[in-house]
C-alpha cells in the first residue's frame, strides 16, 4: 500500500514524471499500439489525491487491524480502479466535476 500511495502522491502533487504506474501504462499503450486520449489534468490529479488518501487509510487499517474498514476501503478502491480500467469511468473525476469545480468557479 505504501508504494501505491506514493505513486498516487507523485501523480497528485507533481507532473507525474516519476510515477512507475504512469511509466508502465505508457509503455503498454505504446506496445499495444493504442493512440493517446488526452484528458484534463485537474480532475485526474484530484482522483490521484483520492487514491493517495484511500491507500494511506488502507495501510493504516492494515497496521491497526481494522479488518472491516480496511476491506470496505479496498473494495471501494478496487471498484474505482475497475471502472476506470474497463469502462473509462473515472469516479474521482466525476467527484471533482460535481463537488469541487462549482466552488472553484466562484
Amino acid at each position: 500500500m505504501a508504494v501505491l500511495a506514493a505513486d498516487f502522491a507523485i501523480r497528485a502533487f507533481t507532473a507525474g514524471d516519476w510515477s512507475l504506474v504512469r511509466w508502465l501504462a505508457r509503455r503498454i499503450v505504446r506496445l499495444i499500439g493504442l493512440r493517446a486520449r488526452p484528458t484534463l489534468a485537474a480532475p485526474k490529479k484530484f482522483a490521484a489525491l483520492l487514491g493517495t488518501v484511500f491507500c494511506t487509510l488502507i495501510g493504516l487499517g492494515i497496521a491497526l487491524q481494522f479488518t472491516y474498514l480496511t476491506t470496505a476501503l479496498v473494495a471501494a478502491l478496487l471498484v474505482c480502479a475497475l471502472l476506470e480500467g474497463l469502462a473509462g469511468f473515472c469516479v474521482g473525476c466525476y467527484v471533482y466535476t460535481y463537488a469541487i469545480l462549482p466552488f472553484k468557479k466562484q
